[in-house]
Formats: C-alpha cells, sequence, structure tokens
C-alpha cells in the first residue's frame, strides 16, 4: 500500500477502563468495514441503554426509510410526507446480554440470534436455526493480538455453518472469527440486520474509549501530503444578482515543497499558481499552509441522523481514485425537518427550490468537493470547489488544466512550431512519433480544431483562426506534446 495511504491514528495510552470481554457499553462508539475486504463502513452507537432485571437492552440509533407515511402529529409543508426513522443500522433491531454472557440480537425480521459468550475453550453453541441451515460458534482460545494497532487480551470464537444434517456450507461466514477483546470489545462480527439472507463478516476499523483506528477523522489524517505532491481546484462562483466581474471561474494549482511536523501542527511550503478561465496569464506565489493536527471535521458515529432542522445523509467509504482507494467521508443535506412526536422527517418551506449541496473530504487529499446551488432568479447562486487534478507519489489522477486548457496526461514529448507567429500554415516538429489526435484550442479553453497527426508533415491550416494565441495539443499511444502559437 502507498505511503500516504497509511491512515495515522490517534491513540490513547493505557487502558482506563477494563471491559471483561463485554462488547460493548453504554457509550460504546466503534466503526466496522467488510472483512477482509474494507469498503463500507458501518457505525455503531446507543441511543439509549436500559435495565430489565439482570439484563441490559441496547438500542442502536435508526436511519430514515425511504417510504412515507401520512403524519397526524406532525405539520410539514407541502404533501403530508413523513419519512420514519425506523430504519435499523447493521447491528439489527436491538441487543439484550445478561450478566453471564450471554447475548440476544434482534435482525430486521425480529429473529434471535442467541450467542454464548461465557462457555469454555473447546465449547460450542448454536446461535441460529431455520427449515434449512444452521449457525454456531465454536471456542477457539483466548489469545493476544493487535487491535488497531494496540495489544489486548482476545477471545475468539470460529462460526460453523451447516445444513441440518451437519454438511459444511461454505459460504462468506463459514469459518470467519468473531472476536471479543478484554479492552476493545467487539472486534469481528457481521452485518446482523439482513442476517441470513446477506451474509458479510466485518471486522473493526475505529474505536472510541479506547481510542484508536478512524475513531475521529483529524487533519492529520485528512490533510497528509508530502513534498511532491500536487493538487489543482477549479472554483467557480456566479450569482444571477451580482455585476458579472463578481463572477469568476478559477484554477488554483498546490504544490507541496517542504513538509514541517510539531507536535501541534502540519506545516506546508506550497507553490501556488492562479489563473482565471479566459485568462492568457497566471501567477504563482509561495506560501504556509498550516494545520492543527488534531482538529477534525468528523467523528464516530459517521453516519447518525441527528435530529435537527436538516436532514444530513453521512458516509464514510473506501472510494478508488484513478487505481488507488482512499478514505472518503461525505455529507449531502437534505431539507427535511424533524418530529419528535413521530419520529420521522419531512417537507419544511424553503425560498425557491431546495438547495443542493455536498461535502467531501479524502484522506490524503483534503477537501475534496465543496458545491452549492441555492435559491433561484433572480437571488440564485452557484459556488463550488472540487479537485480536478491530483498528483500524490507519483500517481496522477484527473486533467490538470493550464491555462484553460485541459490535460489528461503529463506532458512527455518535446513539440516545436514554426513558422510562429503563423499566418495560413502551422508545422508542428515532434521529438517522436504520435498516433493520434491534434487539437487547437482559444484561451478560453475551447477546441476549435481537430485533425489527425497523419496530417503533420503537410502543416495545419489556421487560415480560418482569428488573430491572436493559441493551443496545440497532440497526445496518442501514451504521448503528449503541447504547445503555443500566436495567429497573425
Amino acid at each position: 500500500m502507498k505511503k500516504f495511504l497509511i491512515l495515522v491514528f490517534a491513540i490513547s495510552s493505557l487502558w482506563t477502563t477494563a471491559q471483561n470481554y463485554s462488547l460493548f457499553n453504554s457509550v460504546s462508539k466503534k466503526v466496522f468495514t467488510e472483512f477482509p475486504k474494507a469498503d463500507s463502513t458501518y457505525s455503531l452507537s446507543f441511543d439509549s441503554v436500559r435495565t430489565a432485571g439482570i439484563d441490559s437492552v441496547y438500542y442502536p440509533y435508526y436511519g430514515v426509510e425511504d417510504y412515507y407515511f401520512t403524519s397526524e402529529n406532525c405539520e410539514f409543508w407541502g404533501p403530508p410526507d413523513c419519512h420514519p426513522q425506523i430504519k435499523p443500522i447493521w447491528i439489527g433491531q436491538k441487543i439484550i446480554a445478561d450478566n453471564a454472557a450471554n447475548y440476544w440480537f434482534f435482525n430486521n425480521q425480529g429473529d434471535t440470534l442467541n450467542f454464548d459468550f461465557g462457555m469454555q475453550t473447546g465449547g460450542n453453541s448454536q446461535f441460529y436455526e431455520d427449515a434449512f441451515q444452521r449457525f454456531e460458534i465454536f471456542s477457539e482460545a483466548i489469545d493476544t493480538m493487535s487491535v488497531l494497532g494496540l495489544v489486548d487480551s482476545v477471545k475468539i470464537y470460529r462460526i460453523l455453518h451447516t445444513d441440518l444434517q451437519g454438511n459444511t456450507i461454505n459460504s462468506a461466514l463459514n469459518n470467519q472469527a468473531i472476536i471479543v477483546g478484554k479492552n476493545f470489545g467487539l472486534v469481528r462480527l457481521f452485518q446482523v440486520d439482513q442476517f441470513p439472507e446477506v451474509l458479510n463478516p466485518l471486522a473493526i476499523l475505529g474505536n472510541f474509549s479506547p481510542e484508536a483506528g478512524l475513531y475521529k477523522l483529524t487533519n492529520a489524517m485528512i490533510y497528509d501530503h508530502q513534498p511532491g505532491d500536487e493538487i489543482q481546484y477549479q472554483k467557480i462562483f456566479y450569482s444571477y444578482n451580482t455585476p458579472p466581474y463578481d463572477h469568476y471561474n478559477r484554477f488554483i494549482k498546490y504544490v507541496y515543497v517542504d513538509r514541517q511536523d510539531t507536535q501541534d501542527s502540519i506545516i506546508y511550503l506550497v507553490n501556488r499558481t492562479v489563473f482565471d478561465m479566459g485568462e492568457t496569464n497566471e501567477i504563482t506565489t509561495t506560501l504556509y499552509l498550516k494545520y492543527a493536527r488534531n482538529g477534525f471535521i468528523a467523528e464516530l458515529p459517521y453516519d447518525k441522523f441527528y435530529p435537527d432542522y436538516t436532514l444530513n445523509h453521512r458516509y464514510l467509504k473506501l472510494v478508488d481514485y484513478c487505481g488507488v482507494p482512499m478514505w472518503t467521508y461525505s455529507v449531502k443535506p437534505e431539507y427535511l425537518a424533524y418530529c419528535l412526536e413521530d419520529n420521522c422527517w419531512g417537507p419544511f418551506d424553503i425560498p425557491g427550490p431546495p438547495p443542493i449541496e455536498e461535502i467531501r473530504y479524502v484522506a490524503g487529499l483534503g477537501l475534496y468537493i465543496d458545491e452549492s446551488f441555492i435559491g433561484y432568479p433572480p437571488y440564485a447562486y452557484t459556488n463550488s470547489e472540487k479537485v480536478t487534478y491530483f498528483k500524490k507519489n507519483g500517481i496522477a489522477c484527473g486533467e490538470e488544466v493550464i491555462v484553460g486548457i485541459s490535460s489528461p496526461m503529463q506532458v512527455n514529448c518535446l513539440l516545436t512550431i514554426s513558422p510562429n507567429p503563423a499566418s495560413d500554415k502551422l508545422f508542428l516538429h515532434l521529438e517522436k512519433a504520435i498516433t493520434g489526435k491534434i487539437r487547437i484550442y482559444n484561451t478560453s479553453g475551447q477546441m476549435l480544431m481537430e485533425v489527425s497527426t497523419a496530417n503533420i508533415e503537410n502543416g495545419i491550416d489556421i487560415r480560418r483562426l482569428s488573430p491572436g494565441m493559441y493551443f496545440v495539443e497532440i497526445d496518442g499511444n501514451d504521448q503528449k506534446a503541447m504547445g503555443k502559437f500566436i495567429k497573425l
């Protein structure tokens, strides 16, 4: 794995609250991901924990359902649609635990998964059976292992999946481990809410108390750059209610020259190049960027819905960027109001159509997208900032824009243009042969001509072009050349 993908985790010192192999407690916050290949994440925290005799009953938070009903207790603007917040998360509807280490998990269908985590090593216990299959756990060992970079004493159980005759079913869960740590609690399990239709093994990715792994998305993780990295942003602002000179379509590129790490901060020396679309000049300056190391943009649970005036859809996923997977955190607001009486969400009146917004952070890149499309004419505006190109550890992704010209791959072939300035014909001389396309752009990035490189020896007829500055782009067979000329 590339160096910049290694997550820098904040780790607490020594254990402060031993749990005696309990799966969780009332303040537990965890995040899991698929095992063995990480992808989506599954947050865990509890809205409430209650005591019923010798049992503790854990109630996880709920997500918001797609369907709606007509609420009698809530007034909403427009249609009386109310989306209930009753969708169980991955851990199921509720969990009951007694003081003998027995746990009962309830899936979406109301089925009960009964785990005996108090059995002796070598023992086995059935936790689910239907008309076709049986699931058991076998107590394999008590051992020590590294959990999110810290050593913990763990109990390891192995899942046995068979038919009713005892024949092994080689499913995704068969022979998978369930692991419970003395300090970390639940370390390995599987997706409960849709069990047994979905057999999805999960492993811990972050934990609060003790703090380890992705329990918090810090600046040290998000803004993790190395000298030689490059990032280019496109920033756009347009408003119906402001003069045209207030609008801009701007490209800003950062080249990271040096990095300094202190106990509290990360400091970068960067070269910043700025130009506006349609302009032929660019401005390069050198400056420092400083981030508070422990500052953060999100913490567990990442995907919980909070009852406020705006429903925010949050997710943390491992997303592929040009073949490189990076953890990506996204927030998309939906303008629905919360009604406590029916625990549901419905529309409320705002001026004009609902805004369309998204904020996305990528570990190792920083702020990746920040877009807002709000209002309606004459008061609407668009405000956008997004990454168009980056290079990390020599891996390039996206299309770098150079004074308005799209550049999908790096220039790797020398181009000489003659005559320059030119009035009738343009002759292009390449360091090495390229089989592909020749494109000519104006300074606004608009492509005006495209011909095959087969015509390169005969010259390019430019008589129909207006006087001014133009750019030439030649690419094909993984080669690229660029240049500029003046048409008289």
